[in-house]
């Protein structure tokens, strides 16, 4: 089984391939199971993000929700005076 190459300096360090190597020393069958068992990995990967990213926005719906609310209760609470005040004049 021989070493993979280095990228030299003239190219960017990134590999581009999309294909599973399959070494000289196994066979078919258990490189085409490796590739299998690679596949429903990332499969799972993929699944894992979506719900992470589903959860996140449930998370973030909620907080604004929450936020909106105690800014609504702190400008209720710090317009309370006034509204009072208002109030009594008006009943008088």
């Amino acid at each position: 089984m021989s070493p993979p190459s280095s990228p030299d300096s003239s190219q960017s360090g990134v590999d581009t391939r999309t294909e599973v190597p399959v070494s000289s020393d196994l066979g078919f069958g258990e490189g085409l199971a490796s590739f299998v068992m690679v596949n429903n990995h990332l499969k799972g990967l993929g699944l894992a993000v979506l719900k992470a990213e589903s959860e996140y926005q449930s998370m973030k719906e909620k907080f604004i929700l929450q936020r909106f609310i105690s800014l609504v209760l702190l400008a209720v609470v710090r317009h309370r005076g006034s509204v009072i005040d208002n109030s009594k004049h008006l009943t008088e």
